[in-house]
């Protein structure tokens, strides 16, 4: 009947609509969206595992810790390239006072993986240049976001703390695969005498419960990580730099799971929304346009 047809014409047309006002517009990550590595998620300090630095002397000897570096492995299931958009990093400021700097940079390289060869490189091939960063302002937005303070870069001091704070690549570094991955860290600062880089300066380390299986994993069984114990500073590690740390919190010890203090975030997302592609998108309006032309036309 032209009832029924006319109930038929305007569900065609309702469902066509419906259809395409409920469907994303857009699925993609960019720059913090998703985490392929999280070794600071996880970890209540004191209670579950404890934020940390490198010792700064073993034995009554002082030892380098300027430069720390890791080897993780990325979740991530499919295999091929994997693009790194941003990180989340600590900064461990270790000096004898609070100050005021007019500098503060991290340094970054990134390798395709290590090599466990007595005599060689810890890390090997390279997918980066040394990466430069003034992490100030990161760092003040970070803090402000955390204690509701309105700081601002001429009035921010730093004390002896930990200091989480994440950074935008302005170009992805790109991985083969999601194994067996390295870093190495430097920070330098300048407090009105010059740049300089010493043991007040140094990367966060993490100890305590595992990583969640799906934020990656530590390339060492049981944690590890590096540091320049013969004073290398050249972004790289000899095969005996590697250490561990164990930490006492409130009387409870924690000394597993250690490694750098480091979030890794990527452009993909692992399990995206499924978001119809542009030919479904033209057969809905399609879809939508024909049933709007049939109402009018029965209309008529």
């Amino acid at each position: 009947t032209k009832f029924g047809i006319h109930v038929v014409s305007r569900l065609r047309f309702a469902v066509a609509m419906l259809a395409v006002a409920l469907t994303p517009l857009v699925s993609k990550a960019v720059g913090l969206d998703f985490a392929v590595y999280d070794s600071i998620s996880g970890i209540n300090n004191g209670v579950n595992g404890a934020f940390t630095a490198p010792p700064a002397t073993a034995g009554g000897v002082t030892i380098p810790r300027t430069h720390v570096g890791d080897v993780v492995n990325f979740y991530y299931p499919p295999a091929g390239p994997i693009n790194i958009t941003a990180l989340g990093l600590g900064f461990a400021y270790r000096g004898p006072q609070n100050v005021q700097l007019s500098a503060l940079n991290v340094s970054i390289r990134f390798y395709e993986s290590n090599s466990n060869t007595p005599g060689t490189n810890a890390l090997v091939n390279p997918v980066s240049s040394v990466l430069t960063f003034d992490i100030r302002q990161q760092i003040v937005d970070a803090f402000n976001a955390s204690n509701g303070t309105a700081e601002t870069l001429s009035t921010f001091r730093f004390v002896q703390a930990n200091y989480f704070y994440e950074l935008i690549l302005p170009n992805v570094v790109q991985f083969a695969d999601q194994n067996l991955n390295g870093i190495a860290i430097n920070y330098s600062a300048n407090s009105g005498t010059g740049l300089f880089s010493d043991n007040t300066l140094t990367s966060v380390l993490r100890v305590g419960p595992p990583i969640i299986p799906t934020r990656g994993s530590s390339g060492f069984p049981g944690g590890a990580y590096y540091r320049n114990r013969g004073g290398r500073t050249d972004f790289n590690f000899d095969q005996d730099d590697l250490s561990s740390v164990s930490v006492t919190v409130n009387g409870q010890t924690f000394n597993e799971n250690d490694g750098v203090a480091l979030r890794l975030f990527t452009d993909v997302v692992v399990n995206p929304v499924v978001v119809p592609e542009i030919n479904t998108f033209a057969l809905l309006t399609l879809g939508g346009a024909v049933a709007i032309a049939g109402l009018f036309r029965r209309r008529k």
